[in-house]
């Protein structure tokens, strides 16, 4: 039986970070899910937090200084089994520094995915969104105003 919780884990790639680490999707992502930020939509997120299991498992293309405090804002867990996602009902998948090469296998897993992408992918044309996947948009609607990226 699955848990009824969206779930995604994964590394911080998408890009090398510097002093504006908070402005990458996946860093926006997982902040805002966890409230890292308080923003009054991650408070909305927080209360709800049984309903999601939303995570860095490992810290990538940073310098060491940034590494370190992306280590501790975000609170690292470690590497999981491959299996885990499979024990989800709901699962997001969002590029990183390309395509989401884990996005076929999700499609097999008998869970609703969520697919956040930019990237072309050789398989566009097969599948229907709202039907193969529910997709979900880039826009910033994840915004705190006081970063300057809104």
């Amino acid at each position: 039986m699955k848990t009824n919780k969206l779930y995604w884990a994964g590394s911080t790639t998408g890009g090398y970070a510097g002093e504006n680490w908070l402005n990458f999707h996946r860093h926006r992502f997982v902040s805002v899910v966890n409230d890292l930020t308080n923003t009054d939509l991650g408070s909305k997120f927080s209360q709800d937090s049984n309903l999601y299991n939303v995570k860095f498992t490992r810290i990538v293309q940073c310098s060491e200084a940034h590494c370190k405090e992306l280590k501790d804002f975000f609170r690292v867990q470690g590497l999981e089994s491959l299996d885990a996602v499979y024990e989800h009902r709901y699962l997001f998948d969002m590029d990183g520094n390309g395509m989401s090469g884990r996005f076929p296998s999700l499609l097999a897993s008998r869970s609703l995915v969520l697919k956040q992408t930019l990237q072309r992918e050789f398989f566009d044309e097969w599948l229907w969104p709202w039907v193969h996947y529910v997709p979900v948009s880039m826009v910033r609607v994840i915004c705190n105003p006081t970063w300057d990226i809104c």
